[in-house]
């Protein structure tokens, strides 16, 4: 049996997804399936902005505990645990830049490089995650897509340098 995504939303969205819900319930009332999804997507980046995942350059990004990355986690599970129950919650995209200057940019702190603190970054949230016992966790993203001086956002999202094939 094949499990269906609803289209992922950019943050902690409970006012688009109770839109869906009202929507559902009057129009699909007598249908055997109401909420056609068996999967919830966020997607969800620490940063200063309540929005998490944003195109303003002056965002800056934070580590989770600062963005009460785990407040948020728990809130919604049990938001969605109460609206939708036995639906899947997936964290569907986070992560940090390696690059500083990105406003998604993990920084230097003291002798850690941004890419140690990236790492560290990314650590601590899986385990946030964990502890809010979400169904997935993925990561954005295992390559970066550009040089690692690029400060384009999210294009040093990587764990990994550039991929061998890039040019």
């Amino acid at each position: 049996s094949i499990q269906v995504g609803a289209a992922a939303l950019a943050g902690f969205n409970k006012y688009y997804l109770v839109a869906m819900k009202n929507w559902f319930d009057t129009q699909r009332r007598n249908c055997s399936i109401r909420y056609p999804f068996d999967i919830i997507h966020i997607h969800h980046y620490n940063n200063t902005t309540e929005a998490g995942q944003s195109t303003d350059w002056n965002k800056k990004a934070l580590p989770p505990e600062l963005s009460n990355f785990q407040e948020k986690l728990v809130d919604f599970k049990v938001f969605a645990t109460k609206y939708f129950p036995g639906k899947k919650l997936y964290l569907g995209e986070t992560g940090y830049d390696s690059n500083s200057q990105s406003p998604q940019g993990a920084v230097t702190i003291g002798e850690y490089l941004s890419e140690e603190v990236q790492g560290f970054w990314i650590l601590r949230s899986y385990l946030f995650f964990l502890a809010a016992k979400w169904d997935k966790f993925f990561l954005y993203s295992l390559g970066d897509h550009a040089s690692e001086n690029s400060s384009e956002q999210y294009a040093t999202s990587g764990i990994v340098k550039r991929f061998i094939w890039d040019n």
